[in-house]
């Protein structure tokens, strides 16, 4: 448990959707590729640095069903309030519905309401922890 709430320190793979458009090959693209416009625009998110695919990018990409790390969208970028903390994978139930092949996506899929839910299951655990200790 303590693993998966100490997110922090990423570091690869912010693409936008101008990357996938001005990059032939974008599908084989697999680190470190930021643009000067990212820079600028992810001012406030610097702590997520992986695979960083907004849904556009997902309807827009003819391989999307091959993407199978870390997809955010712009909007859980700005509505999932510790973003900096999220580290691997996340989906919102939305990206569920809207992505085709969501299928093919096998690792570590969490919605929003997978991670208020785990949230609660912990801190009930810590509750019971510290009366059991008493």
């Amino acid at each position: 448990m303590d693993q998966e709430l100490d997110h922090r320190n990423m570091k690869e793979n912010i693409l936008t959707v101008r990357d996938l458009h001005e990059t032939p090959e974008h599908g084989e693209i697999r680190e470190n590729i930021l643009t000067v416009r990212d820079l600028q625009e992810t001012s406030e998110h610097g702590e997520i640095r992986q695979n960083i695919l907004t849904e556009r990018d997902l309807h827009e990409t003819p391989e999307h069903g091959e993407i199978r790390e870390n997809i955010l969208t712009e909007r859980d970028l700005h509505e999932t309030p510790e973003h900096g903390e999220i580290r691997e994978n996340i989906l919102t139930e939305r990206d569920l519905h809207e992505t085709p092949e969501h299928g093919e996506i096998r690792e570590n899929i969490l919605t929003e309401r997978d991670l208020h839910e785990m949230q609660e299951y912990i801190s009930k655990f810590e509750a019971t922890e510290a009366e059991s200790i008493r």
